[in-house]
């Protein structure tokens, strides 16, 4: 990783330096986008977790921050996607929505659907983002390209069923 150029950042009395990256812009605001928009220009990886488009809907498609910063690695988080069917795309979602929407609380359970605690839905996210952006990151460093990754909650924790609603559909059988 590089560090960015100091003109490039805002800045904060030296006593509070330890703060300025742990601070918050609002980005729907003139001044937040600015400082959003010069944080990106040196950044390696951007980190996002919000409803999916939320950024395109600001102005901030990854398109447009690879403008910034050609070789910026992306990875979204969401509950169902970036792209998709805009009334479960637009929706937030908690770690019981991601277990019922996977089928995976299905598996659980006798005769009806029970969670699984404490909070698999969030932790298998939490894991799948975490390769899936240092593979995006790799690629980048290989490639000198930016890329994208999007990373659905309820999609990863579909992919630890592993073959259960297969043999379901073929046998009937959980």
């Amino acid at each position: 990783p590089h560090l960015p150029d100091e003109k490039d950042l805002p800045r904060l009395p030296d006593e509070l330096a330890i703060l300025q990256f742990l601070d918050s812009a609002d980005i729907k605001t003139e001044e937040g986008r600015e400082i959003f928009l010069k944080l990106i220009k040196w950044a390696d990886i951007w980190v996002e977790s919000s409803k999916g488009g939320q950024y395109d809907r600001l102005g901030l498609p990854d398109e447009f921050l690879w403008t910034i910063n050609p070789k910026l690695a992306i990875c979204h988080v969401s509950g169902y996607g970036q792209r998709g069917v805009p009334e479960y795309v637009t929706k937030a979602s908690y770690d019981a929505a991601g277990q019922a929407f996977s089928g995976y609380m299905s598996l659980n359970g006798i005769d009806y659907s029970l969670k699984t605690n404490p909070y698999l839905s969030d932790y298998v996210c939490g894991l799948t983002t975490c390769w899936s952006m240092l593979a995006c990151y790799v690629s980048t460093q290989l490639t000198g390209k930016g890329e994208s990754v999007d990373v659905a909650q309820y999609e990863a924790l579909a992919r630890i069923t592993d073959g259960r609603f297969m043999q379901y559909l073929t046998y009937g059988e959980k």
